[in-house]
């Protein structure tokens, strides 16, 4: 059996070496780099690119390393599932814009 959060994870999406890779650099580069609100970690690419692919997978790698606590952040800009722009909770409790 694999142990460890991202070993699993990798284990279970079948992740190549070279994201394997990637998600060890980001997260080094996380440790050994001061963030504050006016220099946060970023994670950017292009639409579809496997952004949310690697963050999970950095989390997960992060927390094997000690990390206790993440936090995600981001603009919805376009409903997954139609145009619907409002959030989840604005559908639901009648909130329109």
């Amino acid at each position: 059996m694999t142990s460890g959060l991202y070993a699993r994870l990798r284990e279970t999406r079948k992740d190549d070496d070279a994201l394997a890779a990637c998600i060890d650099r980001v997260v080094k580069q996380l440790e050994d780099t001061s963030t504050t609100g006016d220099r946060p970690g970023i994670l950017l690419g292009k639409i579809q690119s496997g952004k949310t692919r690697a963050f999970v997978g950095v989390i997960a790698r992060a927390f094997d390393r000690g990390v206790r606590c993440s936090r995600r952040l981001h603009q919805r800009n376009q409903d997954f599932v139609g145009s619907d722009r409002r959030s989840p909770w604005q559908r639901s409790s009648g909130v329109h814009r």
